[in-house]
């Protein structure tokens, strides 16, 4: 199974500028402006040799350790402390401006490790058009009815699907005991030969841009992004509960960058320019005072459905190494890299 993808991306400029430094980074796909990202090696004179990630463990970290800025989401932050370099925090002034909430968190209390960036919530994206009510379930997606067999995906992500899986059988995204995430695995390949995949979440957006696909279990920014130019496009986090997620920078301990990765982090989140990443990538982010340069359609949408207003939010926290090696297992057995699904027609008028 390939737990983590890097793919390269310098970011390009319009003159022949020789920059004093260079600073290698890697970060979701799609959450960040290239534009800003440009300015910050003009104004600084810092080459950024970009990389785009899906995913963090422990490949990632053995497999990049000459990486000296990530993006990573909250549980990973705890779980591999052990890659991590201390923040010097008095070094980034927008701080000032971060969410208060976002700076007592239990996977970084006090932030000693990480900077939080972007937030949103982990939910259930569909096409309008093939879908007569609201798919206010879970069900919609772990029991497909016949209409919708064939033109669901679901992510290869072991954590975020077992997860949900979890919180739709009642249990904790968090479990510890076998059982119930043997449960929860069970419940996914009870359903997956009505999926036309399990992919990746670049192979999601693709599949149904081009109409193979109605529904996918989606982050809450790339719903925005789809909504861009598939109007029918919509975005609920089912009554069952939802997982909440927050994706921080964070500085490697092998990296001599430490001051230039300090003032990347500063210039990215000074609030206009923290509010262009969020018109370009669609996620909410942790600057408050940035809403009033940000898109009313994304302030209104389903980005800032806040984790902090329900009961029903859920985090993924950092597990013992022997816990997590089950959920890999489990997830493994379900053979999600071989998996060939129900493969219906493109959905009619949609493609």
């Amino acid at each position: 199974m390939t737990l983590y993808s890097c793919e390269w991306l310098g970011i390009n400029v319009s003159d022949d500028r020789v920059y004093a430094d260079t600073l290698r980074i890697s970060v979701y796909t799609n959450m960040m402006d290239p534009a800003v990202l440009d300015a910050f090696q003009r104004e600084h004179e810092v080459y950024l040799d970009l990389h785009y990630h899906d995913r963090v463990d422990d490949d990632f970290f053995l497999s990049n350790s000459d990486f000296d800025l990530v993006m990573v989401d909250q549980f990973v932050i705890e779980e591999y402390s052990r890659y991590l370099a201390p923040i010097d925090q008095n070094k980034i002034s927008n701080r000032r401006y971060l969410d208060h909430r976002f700076t007592t968190m239990p996977h970084d209390f006090g932030l000693r490790y990480s900077f939080p960036v972007f937030w949103g919530s982990f939910g259930f994206a569909y096409n309008d058009d093939h879908y007569s009510g609201l798919p206010l379930t879970w069900g919609y997606l772990f029991r497909p009815d016949i209409l919708h067999r064939g033109y669901i995906s679901i992510l290869n992500d072991e954590r975020y699907m077992l997860g949900t899986a979890l919180i739709y059988l009642n249990f904790s995204p968090n479990s510890t005991d076998s059982v119930e995430i043997a449960r929860a695995a069970e419940l996914i390949n009870s359903a997956k030969f009505y999926y036309r995949s399990i992919s990746t979440k670049a192979e999601l957006i693709e599949m149904f841009e081009s109409g193979y696909i109605s529904a996918f279990p989606s982050w809450s920014g790339v719903a925005v992004t789809l909504k861009k130019t598939n109007p029918n496009i919509r975005f609920v986090l089912p009554g069952e509960g939802a997982l909440f997620f927050l994706s921080s920078f964070v500085i490697l301990k092998s990296s001599e960058k430490n001051e230039i990765a300090e003032k990347f982090i500063d210039f990215n989140i000074e609030p206009e320019r923290i509010a262009r990443h969020t018109n370009y990538g669609g996620y909410a982010n942790t600057i408050p005072v940035s809403n009033r340069f940000i898109d009313r359609r994304i302030i209104m949408g389903p980005s800032y459905i806040s984790p902090f207003i329900t009961r029903q939010s859920y985090s993924l926290d950092a597990l013992e190494p022997e816990v997590f090696q089950i959920y890999k297992n489990i997830w493994n057995s379900l053979n999600p890299d071989e998996f060939e699904g129900f493969s219906p027609p493109p959905i009619y008028g949609f493609r």
